[in-house]
């Protein structure tokens, strides 16, 4: 199965820088890296299968259709996407304890801090 392709945006490239740097204080620089690679991996099963993940409705969402998927081995990490021919585009990288509803449902996305 060949993987389609993968667009990211710029806040999940935020997102990831983020996670990566907690991951490394809390944790230690193998488990941020360790989540980088998981999260490249679930891109990319993503990208070959783009449907699989949960479709998700947020109130008052511009964003259109999202789907969901956990990160393989860090399942808090959830893979906010949409659909694309032939791929993906990565929206969001959020810890699933975040308020989503409040993220993905203001008019401009972002979560005010």
């Amino acid at each position: 199965m060949s993987a389609g392709r993968i667009e990211k945006r710029s806040p999940a490239y935020q997102d990831l820088r983020r996670h990566a740097v907690y991951l490394a204080v809390e944790a230690g620089a193998p488990v941020a890296t360790r989540f980088l690679e998981c999260a490249e991996k679930a891109f990319s099963t993503l990208a070959s299968a783009p449907t699989m993940g949960r479709v998700r409705r947020f109130p008052h969402a511009e964003v259109g259709e999202l789907r969901s998927w956990a990160i393989p081995n860090f399942e808090r990490y959830l893979i906010f996407y949409r659909a694309l021919p032939g791929g993906i585009e990565v929206i969001r990288v959020l810890h699933g304890m975040r308020d989503l509803d409040r993220i993905f449902g203001s008019k401009t996305g972002d979560e005010g801090g």
